[in-house]
Parts: C-alpha cells; sequence; structure tokens
C-alpha cells in the first residue's frame, strides 16, 4: 500500500504593486546589551542560590538552638562554631 496524499496546489497570493514581495528583516543594531539588562540578568542568576543558602543556615540555627537541647548540641553545632573550628584554629 502507498501512502500517498493529494494536496491542493499551491497558488501564489497576488501583492500590491507599491508594496516589496517580501518584509525586509529587523536589521541587528550592533549595540551590547543595557546595563540594566545585565544587571537583571546577574541578579536573576545570583539572588535565587544566595537565598537558599540563608534558608539553610536559618535551618541550621533552628536546629541547632531551639530543637536540640544544650546537652546534644554536639551532634549539629551551629555554623559559626564549625567555621571556628574548621577554618579559624591554627
Amino acid at each position: 500500500m502507498s501512502d500517498t496524499t493529494t494536496a491542493a496546489p499551491l497558488t501564489p497570493t497576488p501583492v500590491p504593486a507599491g508594496s516589496p514581495a517580501v518584509a525586509p528583516a529587523a536589521a541587528p543594531t550592533g549595540r551590547p546589551r543595557s546595563r540594566r539588562g545585565r544587571a537583571r540578568r546577574w541578579l536573576g542568576l545570583s539572588v535565587p542560590p544566595f537565598l537558599l543558602f540563608l534558608a539553610i543556615m536559618g535551618v541550621w540555627y533552628l536546629v541547632s538552638y531551639v530543637l536540640l537541647d544544650p546537652d546534644r548540641r554536639f551532634l549539629l553545632p551551629p555554623p559559626h562554631q564549625v567555621v571556628q573550628v574548621a577554618f579559624l584554629r591554627w
């Protein structure tokens, strides 16, 4: 079985005499993005990870100081103690 379909023949649409047959393409301006566009893009890419970092730090402090008893705080010390012990002791 052949799978052939018949389509109506294409007929050209008439173009008025004064208009060009093909619409001109928009020419690139050659201008770089504006500062506002670059700043908005940078903020859009950097703010969400920063907010996630703040949320993680907040949950860490919440668990360390509110949910854990002081005698069990060694299980999850607060972030500033982790930084002091891990990076600021010589």
